[in-house]
C-alpha cells in the first residue's frame, strides 16, 4: 500500500460524542428525479408498441462514411456547442471528433444545414430521410414540405415512401415532446468539465442584454409580464410586494458572495453568463405553462422551483408558494445549481452532492438572515434516521439521475446527500486539522476539473467514499 493511499484510507479520530434523541423518518418533498425509473418503463413499452409503424415502408439510410471529413460547427436545440470534424453518419445521427449526435438534437435549421452539407442531393431516399427528421423537431415542418418535394421531383414514385415517412415523423414527434416534457431533468443532464471562457467587460454587458430578451420572450410565450429588478449578479423578474421583491434581491446577492467565499473565489466575481435569471411567479399554473413552453418540462406535483441551464445561460424558474420557509428555501436551492454549474466548468458534482450541497447552502443563506428552515429539520430526521437504523450510505452515493437509482425509496438521498456534505464541511474538518474546510473546496475542485468523484475523494479530500460513509454513520448514531 502505497502512503497516498493509506492515508486515503485512514479513519477519523475519535472524539466524544454527545447522546441525541433518535430521528424520525419523515416522507419529504417529492422530487421530479423521482419520476425517472417510471418514464423509462412507459417509454419502453411504447417504442415496442411502435416499431412495426417505425419500420413501415422504408429500408433507411445505411452508414455514409465520408472519404474526406467536413468540418462543422454548430449548436444544438439546449445551446451545446459541437465542433469538429464530422466523419459518418445515418439517418438517426452523426458521428466525429466531437462524438456521436442524433440529428434531432439540432434545432431545425441547423439540422438542415448540416444534413444537407452531407447527403447526397440527387437521392430521393435522402430527401425523405431528411423531411422525416425535420417533421420531428420544432419549427421543422416547412423545411420538411421543401425536402418531400425535392424528393418527388426525383422520384415520381416516391409518393407511398412519402405517406409512410410523414406517418412515423408525426408518431416520433409526438414521442419526442412527451419524452422532452417528461423525462428531460434539468439536473440530469451531464456536462463536460471545459473550463468556461472569461468575458471581458464588454462581452459581459452584450450577454446581460441577451439574457434580458431571453427573459422577456419566456415572459411573452407564456403570456406573462412582471417588472424586473436587476441586482449585482441577478435579474430578478417577480409579481411582489416591494418589499419584499427588494428582500429577494439582496437575499439572492448575499448568498452568491457566501458560496464565493466558501469556494475561495475572488470576491466581487461574477461567474455567471451575464446575469442569471430569476422568475418568481405569482401562481403555480403560470410557473407550469413556462417550464412547458420555454423549458420543454412537465412539472409535477410538489415541485416549487427549478434551475436550467441552456449552455452557459441559467434560468430559475419559480412561484411564490404560502409556505414562505419552504419557498425559501427551494428557490436559494435551484439558485445554487445555477451558481455550480458556472463554478470553473460545467461539470457537475455527484448527485448525492450536487443535491446535498445546494441544501446546505440554503439552509447557511436562510440561517444568515435569520429565518426558519423547514427543510432543514425534514432532511436531519431522515438522514440520521436512514443511518441509525443500518442504511447502506455507501449505495446512496453511488446512485446517479442518468441511471434512474437517484433518489432512492422515499427520496432518501436528498436527506442523506445533505448529512453527508453537512459532515464533509463541519465534523471532518474539527476532527482532522490543519487542512480544515480546504478539504471540500479542493475535492470540488478537482470534480470540476473532471477527475472522477470517488478518486477526487482520495485524493483531495483525503479519504475514500467507503471510510467517509461509514465515519458519517458512527457520527450520526450520537449526533444530530
Amino acid at each position: 500500500m502505497t502512503a497516498k493511499t493509506a492515508h486515503s484510507t485512514r479513519s477519523f479520530c475519535a472524539v466524544a460524542r454527545s447522546r441525541s434523541r433518535r430521528g424520525t423518518a419523515l416522507r419529504p418533498w417529492r422530487p421530479v428525479h423521482s419520476l425517472r425509473s417510471q418514464v423509462v418503463a412507459t417509454f419502453a413499452a411504447l417504442f415496442v408498441l411502435i416499431g412495426p409503424l417505425a419500420q413501415a415502408g422504408r429500408a433507411g439510410v445505411a452508414e455514409v462514411v465520408l472519404p474526406r471529413p467536413i468540418e462543422i460547427r454548430t449548436k444544438t436545440y439546449e445551446g451545446a456547442q459541437v465542433r469538429g470534424m464530422l466523419e459518418k453518419w445515418n439517418d438517426e445521427a452523426f458521428t466525429g471528433t466531437f462524438g456521436a449526435r442524433r440529428w434531432t438534437e439540432l434545432p431545425a435549421p441547423e439540422l438542415n444545414r448540416v444534413y444537407r452539407m452531407v447527403m447526397d442531393e440527387r437521392s430521393a431516399e435522402q430527401w425523405i430521410a431528411l423531411g422525416e427528421l425535420l417533421m420531428q423537431v420544432k419549427g421543422g415542418d416547412r423545411m420538411s414540405e421543401t425536402a418531400f418535394s425535392r424528393a418527388r421531383r426525383l422520384d415520381k414514385e416516391s409518393g407511398p415512401a412519402i405517406e409512410a415517412a410523414r406517418v412515423r415523423g408525426t408518431e416520433k414527434k409526438r414521442i419526442e415532446s412527451e419524452r422532452r416534457l417528461r423525462d428531460i431533468l434539468p439536473e440530469g443532464q451531464d456536462f463536460d468539465a471545459r473550463p468556461w471562457p472569461i468575458l471581458s467587460d464588454t462581452e459581459r454587458s452584450a450577454a446581460t442584454d441577451e439574457m434580458k430578451k431571453d427573459a422577456e420572450r419566456i415572459m411573452r410565450d407564456a403570456g406573462a409580464s412582471m417588472p424586473l429588478i436587476e441586482t449585482k449578479y441577478f435579474l430578478l423578474y417577480a409579481e411582489l410586494p416591494p418589499q419584499e421583491a427588494a428582500r429577494w434581491a439582496s437575499q439572492l446577492d448575499g448568498m452568491y458572495d457566501m458560496v464565493m467565499k466558501l469556494l475561495h473565489v475572488e470576491p466581487e466575481m461574477n461567474l455567471f453568463w451575464g446575469k442569471a435569471v430569476v422568475f418568481i411567479f405569482p401562481t403555480r399554473e403560470r410557473f407550469r405553462v413556462v417550464e412547458a413552453s420555454a423549458f420543454s418540462f412537465m412539472v409535477p406535483e410538489g415541485v416549487l422551483g427549478l434551475c436550467h441551464m441552456k449552455g452557459p445561460k441559467v434560468f430559475i424558474n419559480s412561484y411564490r408558494d404560502a409556505d414562505e420557509f419552504m419557498f425559501t428555501s427551494v428557490l436559494l436551492h435551484e439558485t445554487t445549481h445555477g451558481i455550480m454549474h458556472r463554478y470553473l466548468t460545467p461539470k457537475r458534482l455527484p448527485t448525492w452532492a450536487n443535491e446535498g450541497f445546494a441544501d446546505r447552502i440554503a439552509h447557511m443563506a436562510m440561517t444568515r438572515v435569520n429565518l426558519r428552515n423547514p427543510m432543514d429539520r425534514l432532511r436531519r430526521e431522515q438522514g440520521v434516521a436512514y443511518m441509525r437504523q443500518s442504511g447502506d450510505v455507501a449505495r446512496v452515493m453511488r446512485m446517479d439521475y442518468e441511471n434512474g437509482t437517484w433518489p432512492g425509496e422515499n427520496s432518501v438521498g436528498y436527506a442523506v446527500g445533505y448529512m453527508l456534505c453537512n459532515f464533509m464541511l463541519d465534523v471532518v474538518p474539527r476532527l482532522t486539522p490543519p487542512k480544515g474546510k480546504d478539504r471540500f473546496k479542493d475535492w470540488v475542485v478537482a470534480v470540476k476539473g473532471g477527475k472522477p468523484w470517488d478518486k477526487a475523494l482520495a485524493d483531495d479530500y483525503g479519504f475514500s467514499a467507503e471510510v467517509i460513509a461509514a465515519e458519517a454513520v458512527k457520527w450520526f448514531r450520537t449526533n444530530d
